[in-house]
């Protein structure tokens, strides 16, 4: 294969290698330090399938949530299945939210598989997702969160939690996923 044809191979291939790539930058090593061996390989596979094209004919919120629960419910199980008796995880349900939400946000925000136009309806419905630097900037506002851990997490306290952000985000004008960039904008110590 000469180099023409390699590009012509990657123009093929060029929305799958999207999903791939973002599959990987969202299972680094703050992801999935918390998991057993293997977890990782099993929900890159997954993240992989997702039918992510399905986002850009979703009209509203809750079509968003059926479509986000269906894949959550099977990152949940694979968490579960490969870390049996990781006290770390709890029920699954937080570490699952916390690895769709932040590949939702990969694929929609920092790439480019959808256009401008479907980017911004879709990021209306995107979850933020919540780890220790989120939650620790919500204690710093002084919200007062249902959980303390990730492993604490479970689908009322996370919706709940989506929800607050939803509407706080509105009153600003933006969608509430913009609260990740408290990742970027924090200082380090």
């Amino acid at each position: 294969m000469n180099l023409e044809e390699k590009f012509r191979l990657i123009k093929e291939k060029h929305k799958e290698a999207l999903l791939k790539t973002a599959a990987r930058v969202v299972l680094g090593p703050s992801v999935v330090r918390v998991y057993k061996e293997g977890t990782k390989k099993e929900i890159q596979s997954m993240l992989e399938k997702i039918e992510i094209y399905v986002l850009a004919n979703i009209k509203n919120q809750t079509e968003f949530k059926k479509w986000f629960e269906k894949y959550l419910a099977t990152i949940v199980k694979i968490i579960n299945d490969t870390n049996k008796g990781n006290n770390r995880i709890g029920n699954g349900y937080g570490h699952a939210a916390k690895v769709l939400t932040l590949y939702t946000r990969e694929i929609v925000l920092n790439s480019r598989y959808f256009s401008d136009k479907e980017v911004r309806k879709i990021e209306r419905w995107l979850y933020t997702p919540i780890d220790g630097i989120v939650m620790k900037e919500l204690w710093k506002r002084g919200e007062k969160l249902p959980f303390r851990r990730i492993r604490d997490i479970n689908g009322q306290n996370f919706y709940q939690l989506q929800e607050h952000l939803g509407k706080v985000a509105a009153k600003v004008g933006v969608p509430r996923i913009w609260f990740d960039d408290v990742w970027g904008m924090r200082e380090d110590p």
